[in-house]
Protein backbone atom coordinates (compact mmCIF):
# COMPACT_ATOMS: atom_id res chain seq x y z
CA UNK A 1 0.00 0.00 0.00
CA UNK A 2 1.58 3.66 -0.84
CA UNK A 3 1.79 5.59 1.88
CA UNK A 4 -0.77 7.98 0.31
CA UNK A 5 -3.47 5.70 0.22
CA UNK A 6 -3.11 4.62 4.32
CA UNK A 7 -3.22 8.70 4.82
CA UNK A 8 -5.93 8.25 2.99
CA UNK A 9 -7.95 5.65 4.24
CA UNK A 10 -7.28 6.56 7.41
CA UNK A 11 -8.44 10.17 7.43
CA UNK A 12 -11.60 8.69 5.93
CA UNK A 13 -12.09 5.76 8.43
CA UNK A 14 -11.26 7.91 11.65
CA UNK A 15 -13.42 10.46 10.08
CA UNK A 16 -16.51 8.16 9.99
CA UNK A 17 -15.67 6.98 13.61
CA UNK A 18 -16.01 10.43 14.83
CA UNK A 19 -19.06 10.89 13.02
CA UNK A 20 -20.61 8.45 14.00
CA UNK A 21 -19.05 8.81 17.69
CA UNK A 22 -17.64 5.50 17.64
CA UNK A 23 -14.83 5.52 19.63
CA UNK A 24 -14.44 9.12 19.66
CA UNK A 25 -11.96 9.22 21.84
CA UNK A 26 -9.23 6.75 20.20
CA UNK A 27 -10.14 8.39 16.91
CA UNK A 28 -9.03 11.96 17.63
CA UNK A 29 -5.56 11.19 18.55
CA UNK A 30 -4.72 10.45 14.62
CA UNK A 31 -5.87 13.72 13.59
CA UNK A 32 -3.92 15.33 16.62
CA UNK A 33 -0.98 13.73 15.01
CA UNK A 34 -1.70 14.92 11.65
CA UNK A 35 -2.27 18.60 12.79
CA UNK A 36 1.18 18.22 14.94
CA UNK A 37 3.37 17.43 12.12
CA UNK A 38 1.50 20.20 9.90
CA UNK A 39 1.98 22.64 12.51
CA UNK A 40 5.70 21.81 12.76
CA UNK A 41 6.95 20.40 9.18
CA UNK A 42 4.22 22.52 6.80
CA UNK A 43 3.19 25.69 7.86
CA UNK A 44 5.26 26.44 11.08
CA UNK A 45 3.92 30.22 11.48
CA UNK A 46 0.23 29.38 10.93
CA UNK A 47 0.06 28.28 14.67
CA UNK A 48 -3.02 30.63 15.33
CA UNK A 49 -5.12 29.23 12.37
CA UNK A 50 -4.53 25.50 14.23
CA UNK A 51 -5.75 26.60 17.76
CA UNK A 52 -8.96 25.34 17.21
CA UNK A 53 -8.75 22.23 15.66
CA UNK A 54 -6.42 20.71 18.57
CA UNK A 55 -9.24 22.24 20.99
CA UNK A 56 -12.49 20.92 19.91
CA UNK A 57 -10.40 17.65 19.39
CA UNK A 58 -8.68 17.62 22.67
CA UNK A 59 -12.31 18.61 24.25
CA UNK A 60 -13.74 15.46 22.63
CA UNK A 61 -10.44 13.47 23.66
CA UNK A 62 -11.21 14.26 27.50
CA UNK A 63 -14.93 14.23 27.63
CA UNK A 64 -16.04 11.67 24.44
CA UNK A 65 -18.47 11.91 22.14
CA UNK A 66 -21.78 12.82 24.97
CA UNK A 67 -25.35 11.80 24.39
CA UNK A 68 -24.49 11.79 20.98
CA UNK A 69 -22.36 9.47 20.29
CA UNK A 70 -23.50 5.50 19.33
CA UNK A 71 -21.46 3.86 21.39
CA UNK A 72 -23.05 5.52 24.68
CA UNK A 73 -24.41 3.32 27.14
CA UNK A 74 -27.91 4.29 26.91
CA UNK A 75 -29.49 2.39 29.83
CA UNK A 76 -31.84 4.40 32.09
CA UNK A 77 -30.34 4.72 35.49
CA UNK A 78 -30.98 2.70 37.97
CA UNK A 79 -32.32 -0.37 36.36
CA UNK A 80 -29.49 -2.97 36.50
Amino acid sequence: MRPTTGSGVSRLTFSTLLFLGLGTRLATLPFLGMIAVIQTFVYPNAWIEHLVWPSILLFLLTRGGGWVSLDQDRTPRGCL
